[in-house]
């Protein structure tokens, strides 16, 4: 657990700001609104490193600007939707669904002719996240060694741990919303 919550994953954060400085030459209000994303993620970070768990709804809201991170990168070549009702509850490890999603980008083809779509939601006490699988040639083993550490923790918390299938070229990864049970 502690593994997982300390590493910073470097390929986010060089691609991020790669994309910081490149908007910086085009477009100088979407590089400070990037830059502002960026602060939220690592602000976030900071201040979960020590909690276990957050809940859900905190989760998602950060998943907003980490995907806009992304699209300033990808454009349309990234497409996401996230049906989550509001009164959902349950808790998940802190930077979940970073990992999530850095796993699916940095491991499948992302391009304008072949998007990366995703689906976030939520059934059965479980948090869904389905993507069409693009897979690359070659694996980037950091970002599979953060996803691994990621279903290590979750195994930890629960008996079922994350569930990944892949059904009719489409990656389902089942993820257990975790009680918070204060003794």
């Amino acid at each position: 657990m502690e593994a997982f919550k300390n590493h910073v994953n470097p390929e986010f954060l060089f691609q991020s700001l790669e994309t910081i400085i490149s908007e910086l030459h085009n477009d100088k209000k979407l590089a400070d609104e990037l830059i502002n994303k960026l602060a939220t993620v690592y602000r976030f970070t900071l201040e979960n490193q020590y909690n276990e768990l957050v809940c859900l709804k905190d989760e998602i809201n950060l998943l907003r600007p980490i995907l806009n991170l992304f699209k300033a990168n990808y454009k349309d070549a990234l497409q996401y939707t996230i049906d989550i009702a509001s009164d959902v509850e349950g808790y998940v490890i802190p930077g979940t669904l970073q990992v999530l999603f850095e796993h699916a980008i940095f491991q499948n083809i992302v391009s304008t002719s072949i998007p990366l779509n995703f689906s976030v939601m939520v059934a059965e006490s479980n948090l869904i996240i389905s993507y069409a699988s693009n897979r690359k040639l070659k694996t980037n083993e950091r970002v599979d060694s953060r996803f691994n550490k990621l279903q290590d923790a979750y195994k930890y918390y629960s008996k079922k741990g994350i569930s990944v299938g892949e059904l009719n070229g489409k990656v389902n990864i089942m993820i257990p919303l975790l009680e918070l049970n204060e003794e």
